[in-house]
């Protein structure tokens, strides 16, 4: 992961965790559930988790999760919450092949560059368990660089966004795809985010 987009979200951590309002929770806990309905075990990987507000949802619910994130501060969120937190590039994630009943991935592999998205969605379906169930949520798109946000001032962050089939053909060659669906964003529905739930095969 690069620096600029590591500095930013170490910079505006507090933002993430006084919460986004962009992404509702009531819809989130709609993907939650979607998400543990089919998942077996209890063990958790909130892969680019931020300060956690998700993986607090889950925590609650009495599942075991860990935190990871290549932000030390949103990782200090997390651990005042009192979740397993561990600092990690989930281009070169540090845990042990087969540990994770379930993965979350909500807007995280958006900072990957296409060039090395096969590569390191390898790499998630090594960290699952044989049936493991990932859910991805990426924004839709056509564009891969640097964007810079007026919510963001002064900073730029790297992101590569897909259109739907692009996603799905990346994401069959790993796994089954066992729902998708997508949400509309904003008063003017411009912003768009596919969401993919997946079984490892």
């Amino acid at each position: 992961m690069d620096n600029d987009t590591r500095n930013l979200y170490e910079r505006y951590a507090h933002m993430f965790e006084q919460g986004n309002k962009r992404y509702s929770f009531e819809l989130f806990k709609e993907d939650a559930t979607k998400f543990l309905e089919i998942m077996k075990g209890r063990l958790i990987l909130d892969l680019g988790s931020g300060p956690g507000r998700e993986a607090q949802y889950f925590y609650e619910l009495g599942y075991k999760i860990i935190c990871s994130d290549f932000s030390r501060t949103a990782l200090e969120f997390c651990m005042d919450k009192g979740i397993n937190s561990v600092l990690n590039d989930m281009e070169n994630p540090s845990f042990k092949e087969r540990s994770f009943d379930g993965i979350w991935a909500h807007n995280s592999i958006i900072h990957l560059p296409k060039i090395r998205i096969k590569e390191n969605i390898g790499k998630i379906y090594h960290l699952t368990k044989s049936k493991g169930v990932i859910y991805f949520g990426i924004k839709e798109g056509n564009f891969e660089g640097y964007e810079e946000l007026e919510r963001y001032p002064g900073e730029k962050r790297f992101v590569a966004l897909y259109e739907d089939d692009e996603m799905k053909s990346i994401l069959k060659r790993k796994f089954k795809i066992v729902n998708s669906w997508k949400r509309e964003f904003g008063e003017d529905k411009k912003e768009i985010y596919l969401n993919y739930l997946c079984i490892k095969i």
